[in-house]
């Protein structure tokens, strides 16, 4: 067994350093690195979800989903406080909300002033 005596404190972390990637060839070192980099930029599936305070409400948008031929308009799958919100097509041009599921089916009203619509339009305004 060879005996290494070192001479300070560097030394001795340069040792441990080559020891440690002394089995990988320099892909698995960059493939190591290049998942690790990966894993620490991507925001957890928890954190991913917009959750936002408006007058004494929290409104978290789970889905949104912007019209193909009408850039102004959103379907938004939303929960208010906890709630469940039906999936509701939301007018930023019109500041029109249009109900597209449940027992309300079609309805249309104006935005609330602190609701989700406002909410989307501020977000996409942007």
């Amino acid at each position: 067994m060879n005996v290494v005596r070192l001479r300070n404190l560097s030394e001795m972390k340069r040792l441990e350093t080559r020891i440690a990637w002394k089995g990988m060839t320099r892909y698995e070192a960059i493939l190591v690195l290049i998942i690790t980099i990966a894993l620490i930029s991507f925001p957890d599936v928890a954190q991913a979800r917009g959750c936002h305070h408006r007058a004494d409400h929290e409104i978290c948008l789970n889905r949104v989903q912007c019209s193909a031929n009408y850039h102004w308009c959103y379907r938004v799958n939303a929960t208010l406080d906890g709630h469940p919100q039906p999936l509701t097509r939301y007018d930023c041009r019109d500041r029109r909300q249009t109900i597209l599921e449940g027992s309300q089916k079609g309805m249309s009203t104006q935005f609330i002033t602190h609701g989700v619509g406002n909410l989307i339009c501020t977000l996409v305004e942007r």
